[in-house]
């Protein structure tokens, strides 16, 4: 069960994430900094899932509706996770093929596709590369534990923050 009210410690993104949904400016591109074990993967995944949810109570997914227990089974097709067989191998040409042959395609079920990047692997250019290719369909969510990497700089620096 992921509920922003189970985030303990990370008071300003979830505010942050919450005033998005609320106000429905939800972005294009997100970055979330943490230490590792911080809950960057869990918020992204919370975050996912309430805007994905068919049902929500304000900001909060209501976790039983078909997309909640599709989330929650790790089962959307709306939400991807920009992954590789080989943890830490991952390069700019395995997410180039990961994006671009499905961002080109509508979502399945939900409003948008959500694509959730893990750490510091290579390649941070090729979601940022698409983000104006994909208005309003595509929402992209990068977690890093070294915010001063080169791919989270150039990541910011691609979505205009």
């Amino acid at each position: 069960m992921s509920k922003f009210a189970d985030i303990v410690g990370q008071e300003q993104i979830k505010e942050h994430l919450e005033n998005a949904i609320n106000m429905n400016k939800v972005s294009h591109a997100y970055i979330i900094n943490g230490e590792r074990n911080a809950g960057k993967e869990f918020i992204a995944k919370t975050f996912a899932m309430a805007l994905q949810c068919e049902n929500r109570q304000e900001y909060e997914p209501c976790q039983e509706c078909h997309s909640c227990s599709q989330a929650k089974s790790g089962n959307h097709p709306d939400i991807i996770f920009i992954t590789h067989e080989k943890p830490g191998t991952i390069g700019v040409d395995d997410i180039r093929s990961q994006i671009n042959n499905d961002v080109v395609i509508k979502p399945y079920s939900a409003p948008k596709k959500i694509y959730i990047r893990k750490d510091d692997s290579a390649g941070a250019e090729c979601p940022a590369k698409n983000t104006g290719r994909t208005p309003g369909i595509c929402s992209y969510i990068n977690s890093y534990h070294k915010y001063g990497n080169t791919s989270a700089n150039y990541f910011k620096q691609m979505c205009g923050s």
